[in-house]
């Protein structure tokens, strides 16, 4: 499926707005986040690319490792990385995607909105754990970082 159609049926599956640019990059807001989907095509693959916000400066670096942590056989992304843009200091989640040529709008709209999800949480855990004090007292607990079994392996 060429990835203008693949957009287009997911955009109205979903009852939302999303054009491709010219340089194949879709931006969707989605319950006060913003997300983009990347065409790839010289890497033969799109990317999924959520915008999870900032932390306040006394609580980065603990954050920081708690989200490198998080990455860890992508236990708790779901098959999606954690990072943080050095120029905006932003943190953002990415998730690479076989080419829309092998994908269909039912299967990418599960990826996506699964994608979306983790965003949220990723987002709500940085959010609330804007502050180091909030951070330690939470990284004590046996459930943090959040963790998705069966998801620690993504076949290549």
């Amino acid at each position: 499926m060429e990835y203008n159609d693949l957009i287009q049926g997911f955009a109205a599956k979903f009852g939302i707005e999303g054009t491709a640019t010219e340089d194949g990059i879709t931006m969707f807001e989605i319950d006060g986040l913003r997300f983009a989907v990347i065409d790839e095509a010289g890497g033969g693959r799109i990317l999924l690319y959520g915008i999870l916000g900032e932390a306040a400066p006394d609580a980065s670096e603990r954050l920081c490792r708690t989200l490198l942590e998080a990455n860890h056989l992508l236990m708790a992304t779901k098959g999606a990385t954690l990072s943080r843009n050095p120029e905006t200091g932003e943190f953002a989640l990415c998730q690479a995607l076989k080419h829309p040529d092998e994908l269909e709008v039912d299967g990418f709209s599960d990826v996506f909105k699964d994608f979306v999800d983790t965003s949220e949480l990723w987002h709500k855990v940085i959010a609330g754990l804007s502050t180091a004090e909030t951070l330690a007292t939470k990284a004590d607990e046996e459930d943090f970082p959040p963790s998705f079994p069966g998801h620690s392996i993504i076949p290549v």
